[in-house]
């Protein structure tokens, strides 16, 4: 198997549970379409495992797919089959990989209360979650809370997930949440009115990491967005929330060549 490709169990959870190869993630052939964001990247190709009515599921699901699908493995145990814990191939995102993996400690942030605003389906808060936050995450997708409900619960970490509309006439965040969030993050979303309201709901010290995209990312190619309401201006999280203790940002360019604006911010 090359190294860039992974391994996709598609039997029930219980029978992956029962025995697994230890490098594969499980994902049912049946439930491809609603855990279809603990798939890897595309840049992975995958190999799977699987009955062969499993594996033509699979094979109909990833039809207009962008992945490459290597040759699968009989779901047959063999002395090597011995590991009974799950693993996951789901990435979250690069902000919140580094921030797991180097800033918080590089920034001496303790571990505490975070919020992921616009979650969708939840990698970045099921990561944050593995990782020791205690996480409330909202939405307004009614099926991307419910996907990460169930993510959760495979993942084994406790997630507080709210469905809200936060874009409502005279939106206002629950009164007991008044700095009441270490951390809070927002990734891929950009509603301007909320800009200004997110200190009040960090503690004194709190950090807010927002990563959207910005102008630019409306002239490359086909993907959007393109309208500038959802396109943030260079530095323009930084201007709207006024000095911090820490005040950083960069431009991160996805491989697609859209521009994100990346801000860490942290109140004083």
């Amino acid at each position: 198997m090359a190294a860039n490709t992974v391994i996709i169990d598609l039997r029930d959870e219980s029978d992956y549970l029962a025995s697994h190869h230890p490098n594969a993630a499980n994902i049912p052939a049946r439930q491809l379409f609603e855990l279809s964001h603990e798939l890897p990247s595309t840049h992975f190709a995958l190999q799977l495992i699987g009955t062969d009515a499993q594996l033509a599921e699979a094979k109909h699901y990833f039809a207009d797919k962008p992945y490459q699908i290597d040759n699968a493995i009989p779901p047959i145990s063999d002395a090597n089959w011995v590991c009974k814990q799950p693993i996951f191939h789901w990435q979250p995102s690069t902000l919140i990989q580094d921030w797991i993996d180097h800033r918080q400690s590089e920034l001496q942030i303790n571990l505490g209360r975070a919020l992921d605003i616009a979650c969708g389906a939840g990698r970045d808060s099921l990561a944050l979650a593995s990782a020791g936050w205690q996480m409330t995450a909202v939405d307004y997708s009614e099926d991307s809370i419910s996907r990460l409900q169930r993510s959760s619960a495979r993942c084994g970490v406790t997630i507080d997930a709210k469905r809200m509309n936060l874009e409502t006439p005279n939106f206002a965040w629950p009164s007991e949440w008044r700095e009441q969030f270490d951390l809070i993050h927002v990734a891929r979303y950009l509603h301007r009115p909320l800009l200004p309201t997110l200190p009040s709901l960090l503690k004194p010290k709190g950090i807010l990491l927002y990563q959207t995209f910005m102008q630019g990312a409306q002239h490359v190619g086909p993907c959007r967005p393109r309208n500038p309401k959802f396109l943030l201006e260079p530095n323009e999280v930084l201007l709207t929330l006024g000095n911090g203790l820490i005040n950083e940002h960069l431009v991160h360019t996805l491989p697609d060549g859209r521009p994100l604006s990346v801000t860490i911010w942290q109140k004083a």
